[in-house]
């Protein structure tokens, strides 16, 4: 499963690429910590909606995001 090039998916098209990612490694490029946990929501923000959280998922956590 892959996500289009150009234009917005589905909601059902995110969740299946985002299964298809289960065993893999997502590494926002920038975020300079390698793979992370929070580089998967923050990739599919980036490239669809053209943001990432200023935070990791601890703190957003434990601070309840409120950015967006």
């Amino acid at each position: 499963m892959s996500l289009p090039s150009n234009g917005i998916p589905t909601a059902s098209q995110v969740a299946d690429w985002a299964v298809n990612q289960i065993g893999k490694r997502v590494d926002l490029p920038g975020s300079g910590y390698g793979a992370q946990c929070w580089d998967l929501p923050n990739y599919i923000f980036n490239r669809f909606w053209g943001f990432r959280t200023p935070r990791n998922a601890v703190y957003g956590v434990k601070n309840q995001i409120i950015y967006y």
